[in-house]
């Protein structure tokens, strides 16, 4: 599993947009437009990006490999309340 991790404007969306060109993973934002504009800064292109709300509605299914931009934010869209914590295997 890929972690990047950094400040605000640190350029993990850049990181992720780049990630998603390499493996063909589909990219998970809360704000496409901006993520669309940012790929296209980076003269990137074909990489897929969906919205949360998209993603929660499953309208491509689940059988594809995804990259999630702000777990955090991810997560209180889809869920509808604050993550206050979580646990994560760093053994891989």
């Amino acid at each position: 599993m890929y972690r990047i991790l950094g400040k605000r404007g640190s350029g993990k969306t850049t990181n992720l947009i780049t990630l998603a060109k390499e493996t063909g993973a589909i990219l998970v934002v809360s704000n496409v437009d901006y993520a669309v504009n940012k790929m296209y800064q980076l003269g990137i292109t074909g990489v897929d990006i969906m919205s949360y709300t998209q993603f929660a509605d499953n309208k491509r299914g689940y059988d594809k490999q995804y990259l999630i931009d702000d777990i955090e934010g991810f997560t209180k869209a889809i869920f509808g309340k604050n993550l206050i914590g979580y646990s994560q295997t760093i053994d891989d």
